[in-house]
């Protein structure tokens, strides 16, 4: 009869004891279960995801990002601003300079600086000074000069409006004299220095030296062997400073 197995409790057939038809068949493996139940949920979770980000308006970034740029928390930050980008939504300025800061702060130099070049390049945007200084510390921090000082050339170039009276530039010029001289590049530090020393003594508003940028470069120079254009830097300093 098919459908039948008869044994007996030794395993040796038996008459009249019947093996129920679905014990023939190969059981389904219980990790294999949890793993599509899983796969089932997380695209129920994904779905869901896309539909609220789809439901969000450019105010809601705008608070969203902010909050991430509070809170130090970058990833939340790129993540929102790649779920922007898919949905091809327009974000304000004020979003883009939340994620652009919170970028920076959470040492991603070159996703903030590709997203102030945007700042940059949009018709009737202009980056504030808090956003420009946070790229430019980040490079700072990242030891790349030669990105920090392309930033500088590009505030110097542009001559942006909104920054008269914040001291961003001032404070972009020693930041960038400072990484020159703690990456190798004492020479060129000092050389950056005495032109901003001249800067300052014409009164120059937007340009003031720190007696910290005074010591990193007299430092490095004394590291290399300048001994002696060390001292006319410390010399230029007391000058400035009677």
């Amino acid at each position: 009869m098919l459908g039948l197995r008869i044994f007996s409790s030794c395993g040796l057939p038996h008459s009249g004891q019947r093996v129920p038809r679905q014990c023939m068949h190969k059981p389904v493996c219980s990790h294999v279960l949890h793993d599509s139940v899983k796969r089932a949920c997380k695209e129920s979770r994904r779905k869901a995801s896309v539909c609220q980000a789809g439901s969000r308006s450019p105010e809601t970034y705008v608070t969203l990002l902010q909050d991430a740029c509070q809170a130090d928390d970058w990833l939340k930050a790129f993540e929102l601003i790649t779920e922007a980008k898919v949905l091809d939504l327009q974000l304000p300025t004020q979003a883009l300079e939340a994620a652009v800061q919170a970028l920076a702060r959470g040492g991603q130099a070159q996703r903030s600086a590709d997203l102030l070049n945007k700042l940059f390049e949009a018709e009737g945007s202009q980056p504030s000074a808090d956003t420009i200084l946070a790229v430019l510390e980040a490079w700072a921090v990242a030891k790349d000069a030669g990105q920090a000082k392309a930033l500088l050339e590009v505030l110097e170039q542009r001559h942006l409006t909104g920054l008269e009276g914040t001291g961003a530039l001032g404070r972009a010029r020693n930041l960038v004299v400072r990484v020159l001289a703690a990456t190798g590049n004492a020479w060129e530090a000092a050389d950056m220095l005495d032109e901003y020393l001249k800067l300052q003594s014409q009164q120059d508003k937007q340009t003031l030296i720190l007696f910290d940028t005074y010591s990193v470069v007299v430092h490095a120079l004394v590291k290399i062997g300048e001994a002696e254009r060390a001292n006319e830097m410390l010399e230029s300093r007391d000058y400035l400073q009677e």
